[in-house]
């Protein structure tokens, strides 16, 4: 089975069909561009591409400079939190490295972590959270920590504890947030006691900034200053798994019509899944963003903005994946969301430890935004290829009964206010890792 991520949350209707005459077969590419959708309607007075088959391991890591270093993330440990459990997670990435052409986990490589009382389902977020940072940093241990809530009254914040307590890792990515801004003062009390813990030890904290542009607000505790927040892109990668081109993940998404003969509503159609950011009303701008950030002021007070980086996160192109689904068998599945941009950016972390001979990062914002604009960053923008070029392909939901989608991307600030631009932004932050992050980061090694 391949089943690719959908959003559910759309600014405008989206027409769906039943009628399986009315589909084309469905298609998709081996890297992005690769095949025109000629059977379906053509969209902006062309023919769209089929979306990728979700991008491989080999794919990522050839885009993102990985594969001409040679780091692997060796003598650094990597910690996925996680609020429920994931009982064959280990055997999962296991199977899916096989087939990614990746070493599976060496013995004591993979621990997992799960306090007595976890919460179950939702098994395709550990499993993309420990395959992605695997595919970027595959000789890295793995953490699977899972709290229960008996350390600190929660579970998500049980995990990060038991990390600090033990010193378990170098890095830890969670794609799971306690809810939206602003949260109660005493859980951020709570948070960032051991967020700050976390800083004196050296650990590094990412999280997910969420996946839904600025529709629902800020998410806690990614928007919190003491933590890295990963934003979302659009990312084309080409034939011989190399960069062409990357945008803010903001896509507009529409469905094949009952006929099979337009896109309806018209292209581009509503929103169908993006990067979380904005301005926070709760924190101040924190000294790291100072002469970095602009368009951060409210009422003559400069506030924390969100994200601070960025990956590849689009679940329309998406990432190969392997998850057992309760009660099947194993299956290959395309997912994405900042949910695989926070691992993704794990792994290069674990990465640029590696290069640093071992010297951890730690709190890493302020190394982070001290190479702003440098070619320690992809500059991400609306129009990566020149204005007026409009990049669209068209994919198959999740939900294979549910008819095509033709997903637009970089449509920064069409449907939302939050716009790419040159520099920072509020949809990728300083940027994605370019082509001398990993040289950057090593070179401010202590």
């Amino acid at each position: 089975m391949l089943s690719r991520r959908q959003s559910t949350v759309h600014a405008a209707p989206v027409a769906h069909s039943s009628a399986a005459a009315a589909q084309p077969s469905l298609q998709c590419s081996a890297y992005f561009g690769q095949t025109p959708a000629k059977g379906p309607p053509q969209a902006y007075g062309q023919t769209p591409t089929w979306a990728p088959c979700g991008y491989t391991a080999a794919q990522l890591r050839g885009a993102y400079g990985v594969t001409r270093t040679g780091l692997t993330g060796a003598g650094t440990t990597v910690a996925v939190l996680s609020q429920t459990d994931d009982p064959t997670a280990l055997s999962d990435a296991d199977e899916w490295s096989k087939r990614q052409g990746i070493a599976p986990f060496a013995p004591g490589q993979f621990t997992a972590v799960v306090e007595p009382d976890p919460g179950e389902g939702v098994v395709e977020e550990s499993a993309m959270d420990i395959e992605a940072v695997h595919a970027m940093a595959p000789a890295a241990g793995v953490d699977f920590v899972v709290g229960d809530g008996d350390i600190t009254g929660d579970a998500l914040l049980d995990g990060l504890d038991i990390v600090v307590q033990k010193h378990a890792a170098e890095v830890v990515t969670s794609s799971w947030y306690e809810g939206f801004m602003p949260p109660p003062d005493s859980m951020i009390t709570s948070w960032e006691s051991v967020l700050k813990r976390a800083a004196i030890e050296g650990i590094t904290v990412d999280m997910s900034s969420g996946d839904f542009g600025n529709k629902l607000g800020l998410e806690y505790p990614g928007s919190d200053p003491l933590v890295t927040a990963v934003g979302g892109t659009s990312l084309a990668a080409g034939a011989d798994d190399q960069y062409l081109w990357e945008t803010g993940w903001d896509d507009l998404t529409t469905a094949l019509s009952a006929d099979g003969r337009s896109w309806s509503p018209a292209p581009p159609g509503g929103f169908g899944g993006g990067s979380t950011g904005g301005v926070s009303g709760t924190f101040a701008a924190p000294s790291y963003q100072n002469g970095v950030v602009g368009g951060n002021v409210v009422n003559g007070k400069a506030m924390r903005t969100v994200p601070d980086v960025s990956a590849f996160g689009d679940w329309a192109i998406g990432f190969q994946i392997g998850v057992t689904e309760p009660g099947a068998g194993y299956e290959n599945e395309v997912n994405g969301g900042t949910s695989l941009s926070s691992p993704l950016f794990a792994g290069f972390e674990a990465d640029a430890i590696q290069a640093r001979g071992g010297a951890p990062l730690g709190f890493a914002n302020p190394l982070l935004y001290g190479s702003a604009n440098t070619a320690a960053f992809h500059d991400v923008t609306a129009d990566p290829q020149g204005s007026g070029q409009t990049e669209a392909v068209v994919y198959q939901p999740a939900n294979a009964s549910e008819p095509l989608n033709l997903a637009t991307l970089g449509q920064c600030g069409v449907d939302n206010t939050l716009t790419c631009g040159p520099g920072y932004d509020m949809v990728t932050g300083l940027g994605s890792p370019g082509p001398a992050f990993f040289k950057t980061l090593a070179a401010a090694a202590p």
